[in-house]
């Protein structure tokens, strides 16, 4: 093995070690120990992420029928294609088609966890968007031919420092920071990745017919691939912060683009809430 390869094994171990000590370091207010603790996540996840996602602190996702989210810790999204981010004063909203991924940051008490990602998981994206394609343009859902995502939905992603010792069911991946060492769990429920890509493409729907087409025999099938096949790791040791570095971003690759922005939806939901507001 080259030298250079071992030094950026290497490289991550000390990254793991650096993460560990600051999320135990105590705040002399610990009122703000919250926030700190989002910080240091959020570099984190700086660090293994692409630059085309955005990462912001404690905002809220709305869907074009009027669903509001429970405050987000981290909402990972891709401005490249929704550049929106709906202000009122302070807070900040950002529609769902936007969003990648969401994160939740607990210390020792994961109380309110499942009741947050419900929240999440009540949003849906809306069809109707309109934007050129090459060669064509493409308006809402095209009922002759499969579609590769229909309702997608942002991967849920919970980080803590509890005793819990395994997936937390509600969330995707799960990621714990405990005596000294970086953990990380994927749900159980995705046995490989064609459970992972009609969750995130085709949210509540039982099995779309592009999927059906992905894993036919004439190519490669996604579920000959497992997550757990995405792990750094030797006999004795696992070097956790690149296996969430592949086991991520190849999740964020099975969306890829979130869903084009269905701007009349918005546009409707909007119009909506004016004509029932009482002056």
């Amino acid at each position: 093995m080259n030298d250079k390869i071992l030094d950026i094994i290497g490289n991550y171990e000390h990254k793991e070690q650096i993460l560990l000590t600051k999320l135990g370091q105590k705040e002399k207010h610990p009122a703000t120990n919250g926030s700190y603790r989002e910080s240091e996540w959020k570099s984190f996840f700086r660090e293994i992420i692409p630059e085309k996602f955005s990462i912001k602190r404690n905002v809220f996702i709305i869907d074009a029928k009027g669903n509001v989210s429970d405050e987000v810790d981290l909402a990972i999204f891709d401005e490249q294609y929704t550049p929106y981010i709906f202000q009122d004063r302070e807070y900040q909203y950002i529609p769902i088609e936007a969003v990648a991924a969401v994160v939740q940051c607990k210390s020792t008490s994961l109380e309110g966890v499942k009741e947050w990602a419900n929240s999440i998981s009540q949003l849906r994206t809306s069809d109707g968007a309109v934007t050129r394609m090459y060669g064509a343009v493409s308006v809402g859902i095209d009922k002759e031919r499969p579609q590769t995502q229909t309702s997608t939905r942002p991967i849920k992603i919970l980080c803590h420092m509890s005793n819990r010792k395994s997936a937390h069911k509600s969330f995707d991946l799960t990621i714990k920071a405990k005596e000294g060492k970086l953990t990380a769990y994927e749900n159980e429920n995705f046995q490989n990745l064609s459970d992972w890509y009609n969750s995130l493409n085709h949210y509540e729907i039982e099995e779309s017919e592009d999927l059906k087409d992905v894993n036919k025999d004439d190519g490669v099938k996604l579920k000959d691939y497992k997550l757990e096949c995405y792990k750094v790791a030797s006999q004795n040791q696992e070097i956790t912060i690149m296996s969430l570095n592949f086991k991520l971003n190849q999740l964020l690759m099975l969306i890829n683009n979130p869903m084009f922005f269905p701007h009349q939806a918005y546009a409707k939901m909007f119009s909506t809430g004016l004509n029932q507001r009482k002056d």
